[in-house]
């Protein structure tokens, strides 16, 4: 399947699209989750399944928290951001999000994440907002304010 991204000025077939971007310049990121996830109609029952994952440009640590924004269900779902932490449960990885103020609603969590559903309306800027600061909750610290981003197709397309 196809992946446009705007910003980024092509159509990438059989293979996921990746960069970066700034905390002062979100437009490439952003344009992939209005693709991918925000998207309605048919093109984004199309899209189904993928997500955007954002982390931060790791300055050495090996442990770097992870957010993965998705769509889950095929009709009238809500996009969700995953936050994880490799070496961390769900459990420590919410009350890390929660002590930091993140309150966008009730997370979910499973032995290894936590997830916020947004509303269905919810923007990429207040999807993307979300992602970051749950990320520096995390004590994500990119270099140069830089994060990196891909999208991610489920196995099989």
């Amino acid at each position: 399947m196809a992946t446009p991204c705007p910003s980024i000025g092509r159509t990438v077939i059989g293979m996921s699209v990746s960069g970066s971007f700034s905390g002062s310049d979100r437009r490439r990121v952003l344009d992939c989750v209005d693709e991918s996830v925000t998207a309605g109609g048919i093109r984004g029952l199309l899209r189904r399944g993928e997500s955007v994952v954002i982390t931060p440009v790791p300055g050495g640590d090996t442990s770097v928290p992870e957010a993965s924004i998705s769509r889950s269900g095929l009709v009238a779902s809500s996009p969700k951001v995953t936050f994880s932490l490799p070496g961390m449960s769900g459990r420590d990885v919410e009350r890390w999000l929660l002590a930091a103020g993140l309150s966008d609603g009730a997370p979910r969590r499973s032995s290894a994440f936590c997830t916020y559903s947004l509303p269905s309306d919810a923007t990429a800027e207040e999807i993307v907002d979300l992602a970051v600061r749950g990320l520096r909750a995390l004590r994500a610290e990119p270099v140069d304010d830089r994060w990196e981003f891909s999208v991610q197709k489920p196995a099989g397309d």
